[in-house]
């Protein structure tokens, strides 16, 4: 329980929390955008994966309810739902473990904090300010 406590403060709760200290400036000026970072976990459930995934599916859903309540007043609310992210290629997993889900991926490798950033970027950009209650998944083609 504590696991499951401790996935939902860090990966949902603090987001939550940070979104509410920047929010009423946003709503006040009528203009703003809130990126949160969710994960395919969220979305694709897998064995293992229970209170990670079920906290990024919570972070989905309230990034939606969020878009809806924000969108009026002109603040946009968007996730991110990255596959595996490494910033050298190299993950804790075992060689087993990362063949397989390479071998799942249609671009054969894991994405990088940069692909991330750049994301994020797009989505705060003026090119992006239709797009709002959308979860963009960056996985390379695993879906």
């Amino acid at each position: 329980v504590k696991n499951i406590e401790n996935n939902f403060k860090i990966n949902l709760f603090a987001q939550m929390s940070v979104t509410q200290l920047v929010l009423k400036p946003m709503l006040a000026r009528e203009s703003g955008n809130i990126i949160n970072i969710a994960s395919i976990a969220g979305i694709d459930m897998k064995s293992g994966m229970s209170a990670y995934g079920v906290v990024k599916a919570a972070m989905i859903a309230w990034t939606k309810v969020l878009a809806l309540e924000t969108g009026p007043r002109n603040v946009r609310a968007n996730a991110i739902a990255p596959g595996i992210i490494t910033a050298d290629g190299k993950t804790a997993m075992g060689e087993k473990a990362r063949e397989a889900i390479l071998s799942a991926c249609a671009m054969g490798r894991f994405g990088t904090p940069d692909e991330v950033a750049n994301l994020a970027c797009f989505l705060a950009s003026d090119e992006a300010e239709y797009i709002n209650g959308a979860v963009i998944r960056l996985d390379g083609g695993m879906s």
